[in-house]
């Protein structure tokens, strides 16, 4: 990756970051910003994402003045270690610890994340149909089958199944989706790709995370005596409030439209825009005013 690849990778850190803070606490408004932060009173989240682009584009506009803007930069550099170890530090602190990150989900986001898991298995089969691929495509296909036509609330332990499975299904497109996580690799990415595989890189490392401590919380209810904690861990990740189902059709085939239409600009990778089709599916239906109905918590 290129330095000014990498500025552009930078500013979709911190631009998802944001994001994930700002649908963390949907309820405290735009109070949820100190009054010293709060660039704009209405939307400071995107005031800080625009000073934050202007930065950015000053950045590059600066190298490329010096001609530094087509430096290599690896993850053999010290300081880009420095960074990512930070940066993991942060989500360490942030998203497992205090929970600063974390938005609770419902059955329609989970239900738009096996869809969209789903077509990306379709669109782009793995080499080999292993039983872990198929199990997985299983576990997405039944969840999503359930989700659809069972018309009653999940009770307390389908939730916690159904979000393992969502967990799962971010997990694996972190890890085992090669084509994706070789992307920093890349010389040739452009601003958009950097940007968008920044904003990807966050939202999949925080998921995997929280996948591998929920999997610790759900092992942990081997014992009796941890049972009754789900009643305070689930509705603190999963909430009963609910996007209109033709709403999560509707944002599935735009995102699937999008893909379409991609495959045949080539404006970025198709594996960099499944990734982030996922993460900006479930910011978008987690949005205030997306069709959803009151949360029965």
């Amino acid at each position: 990756m290129t330095l000014a690849g990498f500025i552009f990778f930078l500013l979709g850190v911190f631009v998802e970051l944001l994001w994930l803070y700002d649908l963390a606490h949907p309820s405290a408004g735009q109070t949820v910003w100190p009054r010293a932060l709060q660039l704009s009173k209405t939307r400071p989240t995107q005031a800080w994402a625009a000073l934050l682009f202007i930065i950015a584009l000053g950045l590059v506009g600066l190298l490329r003045l010096v001609g530094w803007d087509t430096a290599s930069v690896s993850l053999d550099d010290n300081w880009v270690g420095v960074i990512f170890v930070g940066l993991g530090l942060f989500l360490l602190a942030a998203g497992l610890i205090a929970d600063l990150l974390v938005p609770r989900v419902n059955e329609s986001i989970i239900l738009g994340v096996l869809l969209m898991g789903l077509f990306d298995l379709l669109v782009r089969p793995p080499e080999v149909w292993s039983p872990v691929v198929w199990g997985l495509g299983g576990l997405q296909a039944g969840l999503a089958l359930l989700l659809i036509f069972y018309s009653q609330p999940l009770s307390l332990t389908g939730r916690a199944l159904a979000y393992l499975i969502y967990l799962l299904t971010l997990f694996c497109q972190a890890f085992f989706r090669p084509d994706t996580t070789t992307l920093f690799t890349l010389a040739e990415l452009n601003w958009r790709e950097a940007f968008l595989f920044g904003a990807v890189f966050v939202f999949l490392l925080l998921h995997a995370l929280l996948f591998l401590r929920f999997v610790l919380i759900v092992s942990s209810l081997i014992l009796p005596a941890n049972r009754p904690l789900l009643v305070y861990i689930i509705p603190r990740l999963f909430s009963t409030e609910q996007v209109a189902l033709w709403r999560v059709a509707a944002a599935c085939a735009v995102l699937i439209v999008v893909l379409v239409v991609n495959r045949f600009t080539g404006l970025v990778a198709d594996s960099l825009l499944v990734s982030f089709s996922l993460a900006a599916g479930v910011q978008a239906l987690l949005r205030p005013g997306f069709g959803r109905r009151a949360d029965t918590i």
